[in-house]
């Protein structure tokens, strides 16, 4: 017999898988265009097992490769992986809402209040990559410390949470954000007090250590230094005035504040005052994920602090005011909210969809049609040069270089591609073929001076945007530099 709770959990789930099948509709559907800035990344990353990528960790390249042998490492191929991903996510927060609160009620609006969350709701769908298997990681971390809290304190679980903690390291760096505040929040009640002092939990350490441990080799031996690159990414002692304070405050937190109101506004008859220890447990793990990165920022004079280094913290904020929010009767708020999330997902679908149309000078997700030509220009200026093209599908569509990078490396499995960066002063290549664009020719001639290299022009391209003819057209220059033509 299906139970009422039961029947409203199902239709959860399908509301979550048919939420997402329309996000993975819509990027499919423009995957014809080419790829993102971190699919093209990834592209790269994945052709091979190696130990670290550049300035992330090697989980996501990891898992891209091993599928790639059954299904090919291809674009359709990555966005089924992403949006996988993202579903377990949804999925197993979900979970932890149902597992944190008796009522499925209020498990569900708390699950639907992750919406108020930007990161979520839009980013993941726009150009995320590390940041959405981070976060797969942590709701399984904290599903698997809930059910150790509430349920059952076994050896498999520690496990588990220890395999979870390592694999997150794996994902993204600022995991470690997420670590610090789980653990630091369970010292605040007794029964979570327990956990850490459980010799299970050295089990659980040992576990995580081992995971991480050839990565943490491998940081060591390429003398990879995440917290200098934090630091450099976070404009460490750049905040010099008061104002540049608040305005970084804001912009770690204003997503904190909008959810705050929206919540208060909606759900204030509903609140209780009453603190039991569970509730404790969730205003301490509130509390340090509001303090921890306050601390970093005012201790390093951060100059910025994305929101998606804030990712793995969020999670506690609708967790603890939910706790003291009791849903006894319904109230024309209740439905209010639900009608928002609504809307708010329709707007989300709605600027997906448009960023496939519309210019943008600063993000690297933006689909451009006309770069097809450009693609196709290329394809046949180096096949007369004598260079094979292997995968007749792939299509140049960005101005960014990773992207052109990613089209070329499926060129010629002997063909190696670097970018020449206008500012980079420690410039090493010594491969075949260079591709330089107008930002970037200055750095190419001093380059091709020192070296006492000759190169070839191919062609000079300029590309308009789609839907966007009064802007002005973005132009690109394609060279060939090596051997053959010293």
């Amino acid at each position: 017999m299906v139970t009422s709770k039961s029947k409203t959990k199902l239709n959860s789930y399908r509301a979550i898988f048919l939420y997402s099948l329309i996000f993975i509709l819509i990027r499919l559907f423009t995957s014809r265009y080419g790829m993102t800035f971190d699919e093209a990344e990834q592209f790269l990353d994945a052709k091979n097992y190696v130990l670290g990528y550049s300035d992330q960790p090697p989980l996501y390249s990891w898992i891209l490769k091993t599928v790639s042998y059954v299904f090919g490492l291809n674009i359709t191929m990555m966005i089924l992986v992403y949006h996988s991903i993202v579903i377990g996510f949804l999925i197993y927060l979900y979970k932890i809402t149902n597992l944190v609160f008796e009522s499925e009620k209020k498990a569900l609006y708390c699950f639907l209040s992750y919406a108020l969350f930007f990161i979520y709701s839009y980013d993941f769908y726009r150009y995320t990559i590390h940041t959405a298997l981070m976060m797969l990681f942590c709701v399984l971390s904290l599903y698997v410390y809930l059910k150790i809290y509430y349920q059952k304190d076994s050896w498999l679980n520690y496990f588990l949470l220890g395999s979870c903690f390592a694999l997150g390291l794996l994902s993204k760096y600022n995991f470690i954000f997420f670590i610090a505040t789980l653990v630091l929040g369970s010292l605040f009640t007794q029964k979570s007090r327990a956990i850490l002092l459980n010799p299970k939990t050295i089990f659980a350490i040992i576990v995580c250590l081992l995971i991480f441990s050839p990565h943490f080799q491998w940081m060591l031996d390429n003398d990879f230094a995440p917290i200098h690159y934090a630091l450099k990414r976070g404009e460490a002692g750049i905040i010099k005035q008061e104002f540049s304070l608040i305005a970084v405050l804001l912009n770690t937190y204003w997503n904190y504040l909008i959810y705050i109101g929206v919540i208060i506004v909606l759900f204030f008859q509903d609140i209780s005052r009453k603190i039991s220890e569970d509730k404790k447990l969730f205003l301490g793990l509130l509390a340090l994920a509001v303090l921890i990165p306050l601390i970093l920022i005012m201790s390093l004079k951060a100059g910025n602090f994305t929101q998606r280094w804030l990712a793995p913290l969020n999670i506690f904020l609708p967790l603890a005011i939910f706790s003291f929010i009791e849903i006894d009767t319904k109230r024309w708020q209740h439905k209010l909210f639900k009608i928002g999330i609504i809307i708010l997902i329709i707007v989300f679908y709605s600027m997906r969809i448009s960023s496939c149309y519309l210019r943008n000078d600063t993000k690297p997700s933006v689909f451009c049609r006309p770069y097809q030509a450009i693609y196709l220009s290329l394809k046949n200026d180096l096949y007369s040069s004598g260079i094979d093209w292997r995968d007749e599908d792939f299509q140049i569509y960005s101005f960014k270089e990773m992207n052109i990078m990613a089209a070329i490396k499926s060129l010629h499995k002997d063909v190696e591609v670097k970018v020449i960066y206008p500012k980079k002063q420690d410039l090493e290549f010594s491969d075949d073929l260079i591709i330089f664009s107008k930002d970037n020719k200055k750095a190419f001639e001093k380059f091709i001076k020192e070296n006492n290299l000759q190169y070839r022009m191919l062609f000079s391209k300029s590309a308009p945007y789609l839907h966007s003819s009064g802007k002005l057209h973005y132009k690109m220059n394609f060279a060939l530099v090596g051997e053959k033509l010293r």
